[in-house]
C-alpha cells in the first residue's frame, strides 16, 4: 500500500513501518524495506523520562541497481513509553531529514537521504529509521588531513596542504552564505576523500546539528564570528598559525575587508574561541578520566596506563620492563591500532611532583592530561600519547612525540642567535615578538610555568618559513589567576631571565607582550617601567 505526498515524497507501508521515500526509490529500496518492516517485539529501555538518542547505526550492503553499494541504517527510539509525549526521537529524526533536504536544495554535499521509516511499538512508544547512503571512500576531515599530510611522505606537499585550507574555507563560506549554520562544527562533522583530478571533495554529516537561517539577511557578522570562533576552537589543533591565518583570508574574500579590519575581525573569533575553550576545559579532564574517545586507561600487574587513540594497548604491554629499566629518556617505537607503520615516541621519566599532594594526578598522569587540554585549546606543544603510572608512584614515564630534525629548546635556539650576532650575523628580533605573543596567549587561557625554564618552549621552522613555537614539560603547568597583572608579568621576567638575551631584548619581549595584553590595559608605561626595575634589580642581585 502506497500513496504520493504532496512534498513529491511516496507514502508506503511495508510491514509494520510507514515510510517516507525519496522519489523513484520504491522498487529499488524494497528488499531493505520488507527486512526492516518485519515486525519486532519493541522494548524500549526504561531511561530519564523525556530524552532520546540514536540507538543504532549500522551499514548494509545495497547490491541493487540504482542504489550505493554501501547504506547507513541510523534508527532512534524513545527512551521510554511516556516520552513520546515529548517527540524528541520523532524531532531529531525529522531534523536529519528534512536538513539533508535543505542542504540538497542549496547546493551544499550531504549523504543522499533515501527514505524515513516510523514504526509503533508494543508499548506505545516508537521508533525512528533513516536509510542513507554510506559515504565509504570518505574519512573525517582531521584523519584525512593528518593521514594524508604526515611529515614522512614524499607527496606531503605544502601547495597541497594550502589547496586543502582554502577548500574548506570556501566550504564553510558557501554553507553560510546559503543560510545554513553548524553550531557545533567539528572535525567529524565533516568528511574528506581526494579527488580522482586533484583537490578534495568534502561532504557534511551529523546533519540534524545544522540549523536553517530563514531571514532574508542570511547569517549575520556576530552569528559567522560565533560559529568561526567554535571552528577554531576544534579545528586550530591541525593547523599551524601560518595555516589558521590562510583559511580566515580565503573565507572572508568576499567581503573585501581592509587589512585593520581583517586583524580586528581575526583576532575576536580567537579571543572568543579562548573564552569558549576555558568554559568547556573542565570537561576535557573529565573525558580522559571516563574514557571518552579518544581517551582511554587501562590498568595492568602494577601500573595504570593512560594512552590515546589509536596507539595499540599491547604495545605498551610488552614494553613495560624496557621502559622501567631504561634511563631517564629514551626513544622507542610503538604500534598503532590499524597502521602498519610504528610511531617513535620519548619515553621520559619523571620524578615526582613536590607541589601536589597525595591522591592528586601525579607527573605522567598530569602531563597526559596537559596534552588533552592544550590540544582543546589548540595550542602547540609534544603530544603526549601515553602516560604509565607505577602504583604507589606520583612520577611516572611519559610517551611524547619527540622533537625533530631542526627543533631546538628556546635557550639553545637563542643562544646560537646571540653566537651569531657575535659573529657579525644579525638575527632578526621580531622572533621576541612570537615569543611574547604565544606566553601571552597561554596566560590568557590562565596556565603558565611557575619556574620557566629555556626547556619548556621549543622552536620549530615551520614549511611556510616562520616559527612555531611548541610546549615542552607539560607536567610542570599549573593554573593561576590570569586577571592578576602583576603575577602575569613576573612570570614573564622569570622566563627572560631564564634566557640568554640581553636587557634590551627583555625590554622588547616586555614591551611586546604588554602592548597586546589587556590586563595591563590601564597603565602599560608603569608596567614598563616596574618590568625594568624587576629586571635591574634581578640583574644586580646576580
Amino acid at each position: 500500500m502506497s500513496r504520493a505526498g504532496s512534498d513529491g515524497f511516496t507514502r508506503k507501508r511495508v510491514g509494520a513501518v510507514w515510510w517516507r521515500l525519496a522519489p523513484g526509490m520504491d522498487e529499488a529500496l524494497l528488499p531493505i524495506l520488507e527486512d526492516l518492516g518485519k515486525r519486532r517485539e519493541y522494548h524500549p529501555a526504561l531511561g530519564e523520562i523525556g530524552t532520546s538518542s540514536v540507538k543504532s547505526v549500522r551499514r548494509i550492503k545495497a547490491n541493487r541497481p540504482g542504489l550505493a553499494g554501501e547504506l547507513t541504517v541510523k534508527t532512534y527510539s524513545e527512551s521510554s513509553p511516556f516520552s513520546t509525549l515529548t517527540g524528541t526521537a520523532a524531532a531529531s529524526a525529522e531534523k536529519e531529514w528534512e536538513m539533508a533536504r535543505e542542504h540538497s536544495r542549496r547546493g551544499l554535499p550531504a549523504p543522499s537521504h533515501l527514505a524515513m521509516g516510523k514504526r509503533k511499538g508494543k508499548w506505545g512508544a516508537r521508533e525512528y529509521i533513516l536509510i542513507l547512503e554510506s559515504p565509504t571512500s570518505h574519512e573525517r576531515f582531521d584523519d584525512f588531513f593528518r593521514t594524508t599530510f604526515r611529515p614522512e611522505l614524499p607527496s606531503a606537499r605544502p601547495m597541497d596542504k594550502r589547496r586543502v585550507i582554502s577548500d574548506l574555507a570556501g566550504l564553510l563560506r558557501r554553507m553560510h552564505d546559503r543560510g545554513i549554520s553548524r553550531p557545533k562544527i567539528e572535525p567529524g562533522n565533516i568528511l574528506a576523500a581526494p579527488r580522482s583530478g586533484g583537490g578534495v571533495h568534502f561532504i557534511f554529516v551529523d546533519l540534524g546539528q545544522s540549523l536553517v537561517r530563514r531571514s532574508k539577511k542570511g547569517i549575520s557578522v556576530e552569528e559567522r564570528t560565533l560559529e568561526l570562533a567554535r571552528f577554531h576552537k576544534s579545528f586550530s589543533p591541525l593547523f599551524s598559525q601560518g595555516y589558521r591565518i590562510r583559511f580566515y583570508r580565503e573565507y572572508f574574500s568576499p567581503d573585501n575587508l581592509s587589512s585593520r579590519e581583517f586583524r580586528e575581525l581575526v583576532k575576536k573569533i580567537v579571543d572568543l574561541s579562548a573564552r569558549l575553550a576555558i568554559r568547556d576545559e573542565p570537561g576535557v579532564e573529565k573525558k580522559v578520566r571516563q574514557r571518552v574517545d579518544p581517551y582511554f586507561w587501562f590498568v595492568t600487574r602494577d601500573h595504570r596506563v593512560f594512552l590515546r587513540k589509536p596507539v595499540y594497548q599491547n604495545s605498551i604491554i610488552e614494553s613495560l620492563d624496557k621502559l622501567e629499566a631504561a634511563e631517564n629518556r629514551v626513544r622507542i617505537r610503538i604500534k598503532m591500532i590499524r597502521d602498519a607503520n610504528m610511531i617513535e615516541v620519548m619515553a621520559r621519566k619523571l620524578s615526582p611532583p613536590p607541589d601536589r599532594a597525595r591522591g592528586v594526578a601525579g607527573a605522567a598522569e598530569w602531563a597526559f592530561i596537559m596534552s588533552a587540554i592544550m590540544e582543546h585549546h589548540g595550542v602547540s606543544h609534544y603530544r603526549v600519547m601515553a602516560a604509565i603510572e607505577p602504583k604507589g608512584d606520583q612520577g611516572g614515564i611519559t610517551l611524547e612525540i619527540p622533537p625533530g630534525r631542526g627543533e631546538y629548546n628556546l635557550a639553545e635556539y637563542l643562544a646560537r642567535k646571540v653566537a651569531e650576532e657575535f659573529s657579525g650575523a644579525p638575527w632578526d628580533r621580531r622572533f621576541l615578538i612570537r615569543v611574547a605573543s604565544f606566553l601571552l596567549n597561554l596566560h590568557n587561557l590562565g596556565w603558565r610555568f611557575p619556574q620557566p625554564s629555556g626547556d619548556d618552549l621549543w622552536v620549530r621552522y615551520t614549511e611556510e618559513g616562520t616559527h612555531e613555537i611548541r610546549l615542552s614539560n607539560l607536567q610542570r603547568m599549573r593554573r593561576f589567576n590570569p586577571s592578576d597583572a602583576e603575577e602575569r608579568l613576573r612570570n614573564l621576567l622569570a622566563l627572560r631571565l631564564a634566557l640568554p638575551i640581553s636587557q634590551s631584548d627583555g625590554i622588547v619581549l616586555a614591551e611586546e607582550y604588554l602592548r597586546f595584553s589587556r590586563a595591563h590595559s590601564s597603565d602599560r608605561p608603569g608596567w614598563r617601567k616596574r618590568f625594568l626595575e624587576w629586571q635591574l634589580g634581578s640583574a644586580s642581585a646576580t
